[in-house]
């Protein structure tokens, strides 16, 4: 297959770094290629594997050296070493982008194992440029190593096994973590050594405890003592009994309360009168489903005094079982209206200044499952209005369980339409969503249809364009649009045969653009020439997925607060290419969730949710264009090509709108097909100008993106566990 001279070397006597091409040992087989070409691979229906037999391998260290490049963006590849005296092979996962040079040790610890590849992504092409295998020493091994899991932030080890089992994890499908145990231990311990001698009194925080039939006594009991254990001292309990609490539950409540003054028993009844007190007084309303954490009130004192303009305070939680393990954190974006209204996030844990909560009413803990949903909702009235709503980023309280109660999903999702038809005055559609514990909210689009100008920049790549262009046209069910494609010189004869074709359906028109290519200039210049109240910022690379894409990102633009809406993008795997930006990570912008699998739920279950992110990409961005235009657009001169996309939408955020991505508009996205990859040395220094721009002009957004958690990395788009890598998490946010 390959136009290689095969020869056999033997590596019994390889000396350090000495390198051997492997492609001389890539056999060809029919059974694992459909295809075959002078240096290129096309993987079959199943993927491909084949094995290196003729490379006799003794133990040691190998660094594996791989330039690749593909029909994917992303590959994931496996070295698994097999030994003729084990049944197992080790897997050596690699992932690798295309058209970039990727580095990975290997260890044979035995000594004459076979080296594989196994291709697992189907009817890929595949072109390895550099295949080589390199001998090395233990010290060299041990030293990349430790320097590898140190960029991470994870632990390292002098004990090479250990060492190698940390690195090896660290490849694979969602790789090694910082351990929640570690986090408690190097961060949250960090954070609270000021409290353990700390203020003791402060603003007067009434602890508000509804307690339901459902509730038990030794919890209810639990979640009293956790009060009670407090380093803050300047607090009163009100237990407010529903009805339905048995007889037992009752007595034992009213038997404490006698010699605890600090206590008060009421019925939930009497909410009313127990919030009617001073109107910058603080009520937490903490039903017993949890425990406090011990420094929970002074943290709470702290984040008022810090922000004494704040209506509600929430906090981040974890779980806690009978022993008093905790596990399972969940860090809490800052205010995020369009997260709560999918998953309800902030849950029941709330601090209400007294004179919101008096608005709200009392909550029928009974017969409304979703009542926290209700109190929240009914307490901040007009969404767009002055109630402050301040997320406290530490863990102040540990559940007793993470589930909801039955039949919570149908209660929010009566109480999620209410509000946001009254709210709003919207006409909308709320339905629970396919993972059961989400809602979908589709926001209907008025008659007639305003009309919405797609924006397709496009040079050559005749294939990629008309995939891109007939997918619009014949899945898309909006029909007020009109498809702008946005020539930039091309100069092959048959996309021009194309563009006369297209340009007889009379939703597409071509216009050239005859300048060099500058991404935001063409863009500038599609939505200067477009038609549409609402553009499109489409790369010529995406793919439609789901009809109602159009629509359902209509819905959210036309929203007088919306700003930039971004869709869900895949891979042609289906893995999840963009579902959301954070900016910050990576020390400039990532896209979160990236490799997730289509059915994964993601973070919280954020995979399945809309909710705002301060940034989209524009690989599918709708905007309308009043707003494109108050902003400036694209910045054409700082940011021809790289991150004007999330310059744009930290723009549209700064001048008040809210940036939003949803789930529910999905498509590929074949990453840089047509640009292509930043891999020549103009490119690189151009993309290293761009980074240092964005650096530049947004220095204070790029470690406190507010629908991200200061506590989850910036190293990695996964949201697994940070340790806080800006060392820069305030009490209030």
């Amino acid at each position: 297959m390959f136009s290689f001279l095969k020869k056999k070397i033997s590596l019994l006597k390889i000396p350090h770094l000495y390198s051997v091409d492997l492609r001389y040992f890539i056999p060809y087989s029919k059974n694992s290629f459909s295809g075959y070409g002078d240096n290129e691979l096309t993987a079959g229906p199943s993927g491909a594997s084949f094995n290196f037999s003729g490379v006799p391998l003794p133990k040691g260290w190998y660094m594996l050296e791989l330039f690749a490049t593909s029909s994917q963006s992303y590959l994931d590849l496996n070295f698994p070493l097999e030994h003729s005296g084990t049944r197992k092979a080790i897997d050596q996962f690699f992932p690798i982008r295309s058209g970039r040079l990727a580095k990975r040790l290997i260890w044979l610890p035995r000594g004459g194992e076979t080296l594989s590849i196994s291709i697992n992504s189907a009817n890929t092409r595949l072109t390895f440029n550099k295949l080589l295998i390199k001998r090395v020493s233990r010290i060299f091994a041990m030293d990349r190593m430790k320097s590898h899991l140190s960029r991470r932030k994870l632990d390292s080890s002098n004990d090479i096994e250990r060492l190698w089992v940390r690195y090896n994890s660290t490849f694979r499908a969602g790789g090694a973590r910082i351990y929640y145990y570690k986090w408690i231990k190097d961060l949250e311990n960090k954070l609270l050594q000021s409290y353990s001698s700390g203020v003791k009194e402060g603003h007067v925080i009434s602890i508000l405890m509804p307690v339901g039939p459902l509730d038990k006594i030794n919890r209810v009991m639990r979640s009293i003592a956790s009060i009670y254990a407090q380093h803050y001292k300047s607090w009163n309990l009100i237990v407010l009994l529903s009805d339905g609490v048995s007889t037992e539950t009752s007595l034992q409540l009213h038997k404490f309360s006698e010699c605890n003054k600090k206590l008060r028993i009421k019925n939930i009844s009497d909410w009313r009168e127990c919030t009617s007190t001073n109107q910058n007084s603080y009520f937490l309303v903490f039903p017993p489903r949890a425990l406090l954490s011990e420094h929970a009130l002074s943290i709470l004192n702290d984040a008022i005094v810090a922000r004494p303009d704040g209506h509600i305070f929430y906090a981040d939680e974890d779980l806690i079982n009978e022993s008093g393990r905790r596990g399972k954190p969940i860090f809490k974006p800052a205010w995020n209206p369009d997260l709560l209204y999918s998953t309800s996030y902030i849950r029941e844990f709330v601090l209400f200044r007294a004179s919101v909560l008096q608005s709200a009413g009392t909550p029928n803990i009974v017969s409304d499952t979703a009542w926290d949903l209700t109190l929240f909702l009914t307490a901040i009235g007009n969404p767009e209005g002055n109630c402050n709503i301040l997320h406290v980023p530490r863990i102040l309280y540990h559940r007793f369980s993470l589930k909801h109660s039955p039949g919570y999903i149908d209660s929010a999702k009566m109480t999620v339409y209410r509000y946001i038809s009254s709210s709003y005055n919207s006409d909308v559609n709320v339905c629970i969503g396919d993972s059961g514990s989400h809602l979908d909210i589709l926001w209907k689009v008025p008659k007639p249809e305003p009309l919405v100008s797609l924006l397709i920049p496009t040079r050559n790549q005749l294939d990629v364009l008309k995939k891109c262009v007939l997918s619009i046209l014949g899945k898309t069910a909006y029909s007020n649009y009109e498809i702008i494609i946005l020539d930039n010189q091309s100069d092959d004869p048959n996309i021009h045969e194309f563009f006369k074709e297209i340009s007889f359906d009379g939703r597409v028109r071509v216009i050239p653009f005859n300048e060099p290519f500058n991404y935001s200039k063409i863009n500038n210049f599609g939505v200067f020439n477009s038609n549409g109240s609402i553009v499109g910022l489409i790369n010529n690379d995406v793919e439609v997925i789901t009809p109602g894409w159009l629509t359902e990102m209509v819905g959210h633009a036309l929203r007088p607060e919306i700003g930039c809406v971004g869709a869900k993008l895949y891979y042609n795997d289906r893995r999840i290419q963009h579902a959301g930006v954070v900016v910050g990570l990576g020390g400039l912008a990532g896209h979160v969730h990236k490799f997730h699998e289509e059915d994964s739920d993601g973070y919280m279950g954020r995979l399945k949710a809309t909710q705002n992110y301060l940034a989209v990409t524009a690989a599918c961005l709708l905007i309308r264009k009043e707003v494109f235009e108050e902003v400036g657009g694209l910045n054409e001169i700082e940011l021809k090509v790289a991150f004007n996309d999330v310059d744009l939408c930290l723009k549209v955020a700064q001048a008040g709108y809210r940036n939003l991505w949803t789930p529910n508009a999905e498509l590929y996205h074949h990453e840089s097909v047509s640009r292509g990859m930043d891999d020549t040395r103009e490119k690189r220094a151009r993309f290293e100008k761009e980074a240092k721009y964005l650096k530049e002009i947004w220095v204070n957004n790029l470690e406190v993106d507010p629908c991200y958690s200061p506590f989850l990395t910036h190293l990695r788009e996964d949201f697994s566990l940070g340790l806080n890598e800006y060392n820069n998490v305030p009490i209030v946010r």
